[in-house]
């Protein structure tokens, strides 16, 4: 049975169909094969797919205080080697989200002291074609009168020169600084937004593991409760025996829609890619 993730637990289609399949299952069902002897196979199996669409928002508020629920509780030798990473998830995710929230404004400062130093600059620059536009003007102008009077030109002139070349090289200091700035807050929003994503991809990973988990009880329980109404349906077993029949768990596997591509591609068609072997559930994650 396929389904996506996020329609398999609540699914009316899902459960007629799980329904359908066990009746066919059981129709021609003998005492020594399953479900009534003692076996781990279960000639069933469900593939929830579509596992890495989700929204992490929407997660964080439907499993909210119920991740550890979901989500295998750290050893004692786990928290000692790094209590951050195997802290309580619930705790975990609370606190990713807050660190996220912090990242994100110091990236909004930090863009907003760029985009200053970026206009510090713009203006600058300016000012320094101003003046060297100006400083252009003056050595042109002093040409022309040595060149036609023979005689240097005044003081005046030659003192506003060396102030605009003073000017110039402070402007020039200030604009090199200001770029300087500028790549190092680039640099600092670079790893902040590289930090921010790792956080990001943690709680991804988490919320991931929980609905699947989820998927996998829920899923767990409607195939065991249709199971046992099939059996007494058929009239294989009464109901009062029912209840001590050993049941395994129905196999899930939560696979995305790649991967159950490739599990349901011919040969043929697979190119240089091939399709995985899954021995366990959890090997799925």
């Amino acid at each position: 049975i396929v389904a996506r993730i996020e329609r398999a637990v609540d699914s009316k289609t899902c459960k007629e169909i799980l329904s359908s399949q066990l009746h066919k299952l059981l129709k021609n069902s003998k005492p020594n094969l399953w479900p009534f002897a003692k076996s781990d196979h279960v000639p069933l199996a469900f593939i929830a797919t579509y596992t890495d669409k989700l929204n992490v928002d929407e997660l964080l508020h439907e499993f909210k205080g119920r991740f550890k629920s979901y989500i295998q509780a750290p050893t004692k030798e786990q928290l000692e080697i790094d209590h951050e990473k195997f802290m309580d998830p619930d705790q975990r995710l609370a606190e990713d989200k807050i660190k996220i929230l912090e990242i994100e404004d110091e990236i909004k400062i930090k863009e907003l002291l760029r985009d200053n130093f970026a206009i510090d600059v713009e203006r600058n620059q300016e000012a320094l074609k101003r003046l060297k536009d100006s400083l252009d003007s003056i050595n042109h102008n002093r040409s022309k009168i040595k060149e036609e009077k023979g005689i240097p030109s005044t003081n005046l002139a030659t003192k506003e020169r060396y102030r605009i070349m003073e000017n110039i090289g402070s402007l020039q200091e200030e604009i090199k600084k200001s770029k300087s700035e500028q790549s190092k807050l680039t640099t600092e929003i670079f790893k902040d937004e590289r930090a921010m994503n790792t956080l990001r991809k943690e709680m991804l990973n988490l919320c991931a593991l929980a609905r699947n988990q989820y998927c996998r009880q829920e899923l767990n329980k409607d195939f065991k409760a249709e199971l046992k109404d099939t059996i007494v349906l058929l009239g294989l077993m009464a109901e009062d025996h029912i209840e001590n029949l050993p049941l395994n768990d129905l196999p899930i596997f939560c696979v995305s829609p790649v991967e159950y591509q490739l599990l349901t591609s011919n040969e043929d068609t697979l190119g240089e890619e091939s399709t995985r072997v899954f021995f366990t559930q959890q090997e799925t994650e």
